[in-house]
């Protein structure tokens, strides 16, 4: 089984919390259609439905509860980098009004870095970017800062 696409993993928590392709598709801006697809994918690939659909309503099955409860969390991350102090920034000086989504503000998707990468390879890549991706096995498993470095080397 190959590793589910984050594109695919997005777009179930999408339609999953929305309840509804149409309604997902508006939030995302782009085609039921496209979201329809991206689920087609992921339960090709995992070998499960994730999805009850009707024509009325869209509820998880049971293992797609499951992979909604993991998944949600780690997607925040994974969606983007919000700058917070650009955010601040861009409020304080009127581009920004605090009614704004949060995705208005979202920042370039976050690096990646695998797990078992070396502490250097992390060190270096944080010299061009505010925070990292950790997967394993291509799956997001945490977002590691330069703060989190400094931290680690201060112990």
């Amino acid at each position: 089984m190959s590793s589910p696409d984050l594109s695919d993993l997005d777009a179930f928590v999408a339609v999953a919390r929305a309840r509804s392709f149409r309604g997902a598709a508006t939030l995302r801006g782009v085609s039921a259609s496209s979201l329809s697809d991206a689920l087609r994918r992921l339960e090709a690939r995992l070998g499960v439905r994730l999805l009850n659909r009707t024509t009325r309503s869209v509820t998880p099955t049971e293992p797609g509860e499951r992979l909604l409860e993991r998944l949600g969390p780690a997607l925040g991350e994974v969606a983007g980098a919000l700058d917070e102090r650009s955010l601040v920034d861009a409020v304080f000086s009127g581009h920004a009004e605090m009614s704004d989504s949060v995705g208005t503000h979202l920042g370039e998707p976050l690096e990646l870095i695998g797990v078992n990468e070396p502490v250097t390879a992390a060190r270096a890549a944080l010299a061009t970017t505010n925070a990292l991706l950790v997967t394993d096995g291509g799956k997001p498993v945490a977002v590691l800062t330069r703060q989190d470095l400094l931290n680690y080397f201060s112990d």
